[in-house]
C-alpha cells in the first residue's frame, strides 16, 4: 500500500509475517522524491522474500520509481530494513548507511557471526542449542545473502533530496548506530525503530553494543532535544507525539528495573533466563517454554537488557558460575 504522507515523501506499507512481532504487523519504507533531474531516496528495504519484492515492485511502479535512478538509505542492520538489499541494490544506484550497521549486515550472512551472538545468549543461560537458536531468533530467517558494497556515511552527514535537507542523527541501543534523518527546517525525523507507537523496539547484544539499554535510554534523550513536529518511524502509527511517548517509555523501562530488583531481593540470585520465567506472568499467565522458540525471546531479551543495564550502574553484581552463565545478585 502506497501514500503520499508529505509532499514528496510516500511511505509503502508491507505486511509482517507472523512469526514476528505480534503487536507490528508491517513494516513501512518511504521514498523522498527528487526534483527533476534529481535522485529519489529510499529508506530501508523489507525483508528479503519473493512475495515482498514482487509487491515492492508493484508499489514502485505507481509512484514511478526507477531503481537506476534510485538510492538507498538503510537505518540498520536488522532484516526487515536490510534484507531486500539483495534485490535492490544494483551497480547503478548506491546504499548508504552508517559503518557499524553495514559490516553488521554483510556479517549476519556468517556462520561465525550466528555462532558468537549464540555464545553470548548461553552466557545469559540460554537453553538452546545452536540449531534451535538459528531456528528461532527473531532477526535470522529473511537476511540478505550476499555481500553488499555500502556507502558509508556518518554523523552529521547531509542529504539535499526534493525539497528536504536532512541530517544524520546517531541513536544507538536497538542496533549499534541505528540512524535517523533530520530535517531541521521542516522539524520531521524519518526515525526507523527508535520510537514506536505499540511496542518497545527489541533490544540485542551485538558485537560493540553489550548494554543495549544504557545505549537506547540515551538516544532517547538525543531524540527529545530534536525539534519535532512530524516523525515517520516504520513502524507502527506515524505522526504521533513523540515526546509524550518518549515519555512513556522512560516509565516502562523504569518498571522494568524495579521488577528485576525486587525478584532479586524476594527470589535472591539468578540467571537472566531463569528471571525470565518470573517476569512473563506479569503479561500472560504461561511458562516460558511453554511458548514458541521465537517468542521466548521477547520475554528474555528485555530481561537481559535491564540485567545488564543495572550491572553497568552498579546496583546489581554479575558473576559467572561454574558452568559460564551470568548469575545476578543485589
Amino acid at each position: 500500500m502506497v501514500s503520499e504522507v508529505m509532499p514528496g515523501i510516500y511511505m509503502i506499507a508491507l505486511p509482517f509475517p507472523r512469526r514476528r512481532v505480534k503487536s507490528i504487523d508491517e513494516i513501512k519504507l518511504y521514498v523522498i522524491k527528487g526534483k527533476d533531474g534529481e535522485r529519489d531516496l529510499l529508506l530501508d528495504t523489507g525483508l528479503n522474500e519473493e512475495q515482498y519484492h514482487e509487491l515492492l515492485k508493484k508499489d514502485f511502479e505507481e509512484i514511478g520509481l526507477d531503481l537506476t535512478k534510485t538510492d538507498i538509505f538503510m537505518t540498520h542492520m536488522h532484516d526487515d530494513h536490510s534484507g531486500l538489499l539483495e534485490k535492490l541494490k544494483i551497480p547503478e544506484n548506491k546504499v548508504y548507511a552508517v559503518e557499524k550497521e553495514a559490516i553488521a549486515v554483510n556479517a549476519l550472512r556468517t556462520d561465525e557471526y550466528w555462532r558468537a551472538r549464540h555464545q553470548r545468549y548461553l552466557k545469559e543461560g540460554l537453553p538452546m542449542d545452536y540449531e534451535e537458536f538459528l531456528a528461532s531468533h527473531p532477526n535470522c530467517a529473511y537476511l540478505c545473502s550476499i555481500p553488499i558494497d555500502f556507502t558509508i556515511v556518518k554523523e552529521g552527514d547531509e542529504f539535499d533530496i526534493g525539497d528536504y535537507h536532512f541530517r544524520i542523527i546517531l541513536t544507538p541501543g536497538h542496533s549499534p548506530q541505528h540512524a535517523c534523518l533530520y530535517d531541521e527546517e521542516k522539524k520531521l525525523l524519518l526515525s526507523g525503530d527508535v520510537v514506536l507507537t505499540n511496542a518497545a523496539p527489541v533490544l540485542f547484544f551485538e558485537e560493540g553494543l553489550d548494554n543495549p539499554l544504557g545505549e537506547y535510554l540515551h538516544s532517547l534523550d538525543i531524540v527529545e532535544k530534536l525539534d519535532i513536529e512530524t516523525i515517520l518511524p516504520c513502524h507502527a502509527e506515524i505522526k504521533f507525539d513523540v515526546y509524550k511517548r518518549i515519555g512513556e517509555m522512560r516509565e516502562h523501562y523504569e518498571k522494568k528495573c524495579q521488577r528485576v530488583l525486587g525478584l532479586l531481593r524476594d527470589e535472591g540470585p539468578m540467571s537472566a533466563w531463569h528471571m525470565a520465567e518470573y517476569t512473563i506472568k506479569d503479561d500472560i499467565p504461561r511458562e516460558l517454554m511453554s511458548l514458541s522458540g521465537v517468542s521466548r525471546w521477547f520475554f528474555f531479551l528485555p530481561t537481559c537488557m535491564t540485567l545488564r543495564y543495572l550491572t553497568e550502574l552498579g546496583k546489581i553484581k554479575c558473576s559467572p558460575d561454574d558452568n559460564g552463565v551470568n548469575i545476578y545478585s543485589l
